[in-house]
């Protein structure tokens, strides 16, 4: 990693809090922080917000499927899925219908 990405790295961290780190088969490097997901791109971090251009909650966790589809989990309970553009989030909302509900 070249000294300017760690720089880059550094300064998201302080601003942010970095909770977690992830890798994408693809080679994309995501970073989960206090304030939402990124994604680095080899020269700059791209943000991603909610399907409401609302910022995330902190991101805890990120995981490849078998499908190669990433996951992200927040803190507060919510998932949701990078579909290669925005992410998609697939959070059970208390007061929203659930299909598993009977």
């Amino acid at each position: 990693m070249s000294a300017q990405t760690q720089e880059r790295i550094a300064s998201v961290r302080a601003a942010n809090g970095i909770l977690c780190g992830f890798l994408a088969k693809s080679g994309e490097l995501w970073i989960g922080t206090n304030q939402g997901a990124y994604r680095y791109e080899g020269e700059s971090f791209t943000p991603f917000t909610n399907e409401e251009s609302q910022a995330l909650e902190p991101i805890q966790f990120f995981v490849e499927d078998a499908n190669g589809k990433l996951w992200l989990g927040g803190s507060k309970g919510s998932l949701f899925q990078y579909d290669g553009e925005r992410l998609v989030d697939h959070s059970l909302q208390v007061n929203k219908p659930s299909r598993f509900a009977k």
